[in-house]
Formats: structure tokens, C-alpha cells, sequence
């Protein structure tokens, strides 16, 4: 498998949507790759199917876990969840621009690295990350191919990801 990938969305009231930014990356990969990336809970694996299934991928694709406006009371997750029941078919950038884009409340980011990615280096497959801090534990091109959040460098990711010897070395 040349891309593997399970993954399940995130609530819109977490302020951000990375993980439909990483599907949109993998639509963007070339027609002739393996992949194998679904959001389908029911295509979910367990432990040992997981560790199975990154032992076969070359390459997987996560971000960071998280929220970036984490708050004592929830004020912010009730009036989103509130306004998307009321507009099913409301944009995420709808919901940032009128809960997040002049936020004053007392929400902190709280992103974090996540055990898949520390799933993946332990099987020793090559990954492709959306930008991000990683805890400061991980760093672009020595431990994975960094994917901006606007896609702008996907050409230059699937470069790296072609270049056998720059991943061998990572």
C-alpha cells in the first residue's frame, strides 16, 4: 500500500478540520497508487489489524489531535453544536467566522501529538503530517514530510515521498 489511512471526523466545535484536509490530500495523490484510506468507522481496525495494516503501508497521513479553543464550560461547543443543528449545511469557515475569526473568550489551543503517530513510527512507516508543533518532539524532514494546511507544497511533498533515499534516511 502506497498510502494507508484510517480516520474518523472531528467536531466541527474543535475550531479546526485538518482531518478533511488530510483526505484532501490523499485525492490528490496519483492515480497509480496503492491506497487504502477510509473514514468509514466500521473500516476501523483493531490493535493488532492496526499494526498489520501500517507494516504493509509505505506512507500514512495525520495531524494533530485537539482543539484549538478548549474551554472550561463549553459555552463555545453548545452555541456551535446549537448553530449547526440549525444550519446543517453550514461551511466550517461559516462556523470560524462567527465563532472563532473574533473570539474573546478564555479558550486555549490544545493540540497535541497523537498515538497514531507514534503508531506509525514504531512500524516504520514514512509519514505525512499537516504543520503543526508535535509536542516539539518531531521536526519536518528529519521525522516526516510536512503537508501545509493549504495544500501549497503537495507538489513538493510527493517529490520527497518519491525520493527513496530521503526517506530511507528520515
Amino acid at each position: 500500500i502506497d498510502f494507508g489511512l484510517r480516520a474518523g471526523s472531528y467536531p466541527r466545535y474543535l475550531g479546526h478540520s485538518d482531518r478533511k484536509l488530510i483526505f484532501s490530500f490523499i485525492s490528490k495523490l496519483p492515480e497509480n497508487w496503492i491506497i487504502d484510506a477510509s473514514d468509514d468507522e466500521s473500516q476501523r481496525f483493531n490493535r493488532k489489524d492496526w499494526a498489520l495494516f501500517l507494516n504493509n503501508c509505505k506512507f500514512t497521513v495525520a495531524c494533530e489531535g485537539g482543539s484549538d479553543f478548549l474551554e472550561r464550560d463549553d459555552k463555545s461547543r453548545l452555541m456551535i453544536n446549537n448553530f449547526v443543528a440549525k444550519n446543517p449545511d453550514a461551511t466550517d469557515q461559516e462556523i470560524y467566522n462567527n465563532f472563532y475569526l473574533n473570539y474573546t473568550g478564555e479558550g486555549l489551543k490544545a493540540r497535541t501529538i497523537t498515538g497514531r503517530v507514534f503508531d506509525a513510527i514504531g512500524a516504520f512507516t514514512c509519514q505525512v503530517l499537516v504543520e503543526g508543533k508535535y509536542n516539539g518532539i518531531l521536526e519536518p524532514d528529519k521525522h516526516y514530510i510536512e503537508i501545509k494546511k493549504d495544500l501549497s507544497n503537495i507538489t513538493e511533498v510527493l517529490e520527497k515521498t518519491k525520493d527513496e533515499k530521503f526517506v530511507e534516511e528520515m
